[in-house]
Order: C-alpha cells, then sequence, then structure tokens
C-alpha cells in the first residue's frame, strides 16, 4: 500500500515526510510541463485576444494566478527553451522551480553546467545569492556620457505626435519613478499585490505618460491664457474635426475624445476665426459616479480586465446620439478598453436593470472565466518520478558565494577565451 492509499493523518511522521518530499519531486516535473506547454502557447500567440495585455494577463484570467507570478512563469518558460540541461534536469524532478527560476536568469547555454551542478548540490537560498552575485558581476559599469536634459515635440505628417527626451541621471531616474509610479497606477487591479510589469518601469511607457498627463489635467488648474492646457476639438465648416492648432481627427478619435469629459469644442470658420466655443460636453455627477463605481465593484466593466484606476465613464449609447447620462446607460470602462470600443474591436449591449453584455469584435460575449474544455489529467498523464529526485546531494558546507562566483568567473572567461582562439 502507498501513501496515496491512505488518509494523510494516518502517516507517521517519517512516511508523510518521504510523501512531501515525493511529491514535490512530482511537482517540479509536472510544472516543467506546464511552462514548456506555456512556451508554446506564447510563441504561438494563442493568448491575444480583446483587452488581453499579456500571456501573463491571459494566466491570470484563465489559470488563477497573479500577474506577478505569471510574468515570472512565461519569462522562464522562454528561457527554458534555450537551457537544455536545466530543462532537463527539472523535467526530471531533480530541481526545483525556485532553483529554475534562479538560475534561468544569468544562465547561457556555455554556462549553464556549472550553475546545474550547483543546483543540485545546494539549496535554493544559496544558489539565488550566488545567481545574484553572478548578475551583479556581469553588469556593465562603464561611466555615462554628461548629458544636458532636452526634450522636443513636433506633430508628424500622419497626424501623430511625437515626443523625443534626452534626460541626465538624475532627471531620467526621477522620469522613470514616475512613470513606474503611473504604470502602477494604471495597470493594478487591487490592493497592489498582483500588477503585471511591477518589477521596474514598463518598457513601453507611452500609456504611462499618457496617464501622468491626465493626472495633471485633473488635478492642476489651467489658465486662461494657455491655450494648450486643455483638449480642444475645433468643428470645421465642413463638418470635419480637428485638433486645435493640431492633426485632423478621424471618426474613431472624434468619437473618443467626445465620451470625454474634459474636452471642449469651438465652430471656426473657413480661415480659422471662431464662432461660437461650444460646452464641455455633460458629465455625470458625483453621486452618479460613486454609485456607478458601486455597481462595478470600482473595477472596468469589461469581464477579466479588473483594472481600477484611471477608469472612464462611458455612455452605451452615446451622449452624441442622445444617449442620456443616467446609470441604465453608464459603464466604467478603463483606457485601454475605452478605445477598442470606439475602433469597433469591442460592443456593449444593454440588456435592461442596469445589466450589459459585453461582446468581441466577432459578436462573441466576454465572459469572466470559460470554464474548462477537457481533462487536464488525461491530457498530461502523471508520469513517474523518483521518490528523492527532488533532493540536493548537499554534504551541509555553505556555499561560499564570493569564491563560487570567482571560480565561475575564471572558468567561463577562460572557456570564452579557448573559444575565440579556436
Amino acid at each position: 500500500m502507498t501513501a496515496a492509499d491512505v488518509a494523510i493523518a494516518d502517516l507517521d511522521d517519517d512516511e508523510l515526510a518521504d510523501c512531501l518530499v515525493g511529491m514535490a519531486g512530482q511537482l517540479a516535473a509536472m510544472t516543467c510541463r506546464f511552462l514548456d506547454a506555456l512556451a508554446a502557447f506564447d510563441a504561438r500567440g494563442g493568448w491575444c485576444g480583446v483587452g488581453i495585455r499579456s500571456c501573463a494577463h491571459w494566466l491570470s484570467w484563465r489559470c488563477g494566478t497573479s500577474l506577478r507570478t505569471g510574468q515570472e512563469q512565461v519569462r522562464v518558460a522562454g528561457a527554458l527553451q534555450e537551457l537544455p540541461l536545466l530543462h532537463k534536469a527539472f523535467a526530471e524532478g531533480r530541481v526545483s522551480y525556485s532553483k529554475v527560476r534562479a538560475v534561468s536568469r544569468v544562465a547561457e547555454p556555455d554556462t549553464e553546467a556549472e550553475l546545474v551542478e550547483v543546483a543540485m548540490t545546494k539549496p535554493a537560498s544559496h544558489l539565488e545569492r550566488l545567481c545574484a552575485g553572478l548578475a551583479k558581476v556581469g553588469s556593465d559599469d562603464g561611466e555615462p556620457e554628461s548629458v544636458t536634459s532636452t526634450g522636443r515635440w513636433r506633430w508628424q505628417d500622419e497626424g501623430t505626435l511625437k515626443v523625443t527626451l534626452t534626460l541626465t541621471a538624475v532627471d531620467g531616474a526621477r522620469f522613470l519613478a514616475g512613470v513606474t509610479r503611473a504604470e502602477y497606477e494604471r495597470v493594478r487591479t487591487g490592493d497592489g499585490t498582483d500588477v503585471d510589469g511591477w518589477s521596474g518601469a514598463p518598457s513601453d511607457i507611452a500609456a504611462a505618460m499618457v496617464v501622468l498627463a491626465e493626472r495633471a489635467c485633473a488635478e492642476l488648474a489651467a489658465p486662461a491664457i494657455a491655450p494648450h492646457a486643455e483638449v480642444v476639438v475645433e468643428r470645421r465648416p465642413d463638418g470635419r474635426a480637428r485638433l486645435a492648432d493640431g492633426p485632423a481627427l478621424s471618426a474613431v478619435e472624434e468619437s473618443e475624445l467626445r465620451c470625454g469629459a474634459a474636452e471642449s469644442e469651438r465652430t471656426v470658420d473657413g480661415a480659422g476665426a471662431v464662432l461660437n466655443w461650444g460646452r464641455t460636453r455633460r458629465a455625470p455627477t458625483v453621486l452618479q459616479t460613486k454609485a456607478l463605481s458601486r455597481r462595478q465593484n470600482g473595477c472596468c466593466g469589461v469581464p477579466g480586465c479588473g483594472r481600477r484606476r484611471f477608469l472612464h465613464v462611458h455612455h452605451v449609447r452615446f451622449w452624441s446620439d442622445g444617449g442620456a447620462t443616467d446609470l441604465a446607460n453608464l459603464v466604467l470602462l478603463c483606457g485601454e478598453h475605452h478605445r477598442l470600443l470606439h475602433r469597433g474591436e469591442l460592443s456593449i449591449e444593454m440588456i435592461g436593470g442596469q445589466r450589459f453584455r459585453y461582446l468581441d469584435g466577432d459578436g462573441h460575449e466576454l465572459v469572466d472565466a470559460p470554464t474548462m474544455r477537457f481533462d487536464s489529467q488525461e491530457l498530461w498523464p502523471f508520469h513517474s518520478i523518483d521518490a528523492d529526485a527532488i533532493l540536493p546531494n548537499w554534504g551541509g558546507e555553505p556555499l561560499d558565494v564570493g569564491y563560487a562566483t570567482w571560480v565561475l568567473m575564471t572558468e567561463w572567461e577562460r572557456r570564452r577565451e579557448l573559444s575565440a582562439a579556436a
């Protein structure tokens, strides 16, 4: 009779310890299989869909992981495909996910052999310190050039705004700190513990910079003599709209702007003279906004999104088409889904009682978490792993991180020199 045939409460301490060690090896092997499947899924772009921001976001939606955990899993899954020795040890249940995560941050195909050996003989805490030291030693410590902070902007022919910044180290650090805070506020869905990409500043900072600008517009009063301190849409005699002192607007862009609450509209003649200043579009009252937030639990209404910050109040039946500013016609949307809606890649249907259906561009309803369509055990049958595979061959000696780092770096440098000479 095996441990699986009896209740956990009936196992003595030694049996329970053996059971835990064996299951840890099985977990490692199955995690490796999971990450292999994830790498293939990510490479195919299988996670792409309306409002799905990343593969990690898909994992959060469909597999129940936190966004931060999902991002790390995607990173490790990709790294494993380039590290065959680490992958083999992981698949055989001989190294844990914690060890694989640490090694995959610094290992390369020509350096992984020594790191896998350390992973199989030392505890995870020792390995993590070693890998952190190797990452620090291998970093570029070059002296940055001295620069003066400058910035330029200009409207381009295709109607986009191009911004170019060159910042000193100090100004750059302040800028990235602000952008990172803005990105944190933009993407967080709860108390801040599950944020996609919260390990540092986002690689694409455009959305975060827009958030910074929106925050400034909302919190800082604009002087009457500052013509660029608000978004102004000009209506030409031919009915077309353009930004004041800026490019013409497409129908989608105009629709998106008219759905906002911080834009003004003015009518001009053929020579550009102002004929009439229109009113700022009608916005919901504070009480209506509070009621909306309570109805949607403070989240974007699109199933699976969960964003709580910088939400837009959207008229399901557009205000420009006569839609009323009342709770039966209003929903909260994050900026990304709001833009997708105006592009026609998302639609909303009212079903009565202040309830709504959200549809993708093909008319399929979006739901919070679709049910599983197969038995995962049938797809990935459990396989045999040695009961003690996960146990490291550790003699009890603590790892001298400094000495180990020196030995590894020296050996790798010698190997590279020999390879170059050959």
